[in-house]
């Protein structure tokens, strides 16, 4: 039996489509939780993929990883990690978030945050689970969203 190929990529404006569709995949199990959808399943991929940093997992050729980022004057915001449903549990969403920690350090960013909402449990325990400390709680439409951070190994000046 051979090993799955695994590869990360840059999205590309072909990809708009079935980056939602795996975001919805993703999330789905949140709206219920939420009362709502949550908000990267409204996010216009077309326009991220445009404007922002997002990446694709594949394995085999399919699509069941996504990793949304956004430059910031001193960090790198994860906007959105996601894996599909029925892929979620095999170690892809921390090689996104690794994918993530990598650039930042390329970018010469010494820390990485993201944000997720308090419903969404999961998250929490993954993100903390790697090394990500909670920073702040906000309101956001009757839930907290928590922020969190990962500051990186800082480089000494050669």
């Amino acid at each position: 039996m051979t090993k799955p190929a695994v590869e990360i990529r840059s999205a590309t404006a072909a990809d708009a489509a079935g980056v939602h569709a795996l975001i919805v995949s993703a999330h789905d199990k949140y709206i219920i939780r939420l009362g709502r959808k949550s908000t990267p399943m409204i996010t216009d991929f077309a326009q991220a993929i445009r404007d922002n940093i997002v990446h694709v997992l594949e394995v085999d050729g399919l699509m069941v990883g996504v990793l949304h980022m956004i430059t910031k004057e001193a960090h790198l915001e994860v906007e959105n990690v996601a894996v599909r449903s029925g892929w979620q549990g095999r170690g892809l969403g921390v090689r996104l978030l690794r994918r993530a920690e990598v650039m930042a350090e390329r970018m010469c960013y010494d820390e990485v945050r993201l944000h997720t909402n308090e419903v969404m449990t999961e998250n929490l325990r993954l993100y903390k689970s790697i090394g990500y400390q909670e920073v702040e709680r906000r309101d956001y439409k009757g839930t907290d969203v928590v922020y969190l951070r990962k500051r990186l190994p800082t480089r000494l000046a050669a």
